[in-house]
């Protein structure tokens, strides 16, 4: 039991340390584009999460702040 509740302490620690940045891609104009954009970004250590929304031109990438600020990814 005592190593479930170090585990449950580092998920709450990791997620609080979890933050979700905005990025405006003003190059980017079409879904072809995604996949490129997914891998790059997911390649750097902290990077959880990637979503692209073309319409908007805009990236949210959710990274683990202890890992790699939202500076480093833009």
């Amino acid at each position: 039991m005592g190593s479930k509740s170090n585990k449950e302490n580092e998920n709450k620690k990791s997620s609080k340390s979890l933050q979700k940045s905005y990025f405006d891609v003003l190059g980017l104009c079409c879904s072809s584009e995604v996949p490129l954009i997914e891998k790059i970004l997911k390649a750097l250590e902290g990077v959880v999460q990637v979503s692209v929304i073309v319409p908007t031109r805009t990236v949210i990438v959710v990274h683990d702040t202890v890992l790699i600020s939202e500076q480093q990814i833009g």
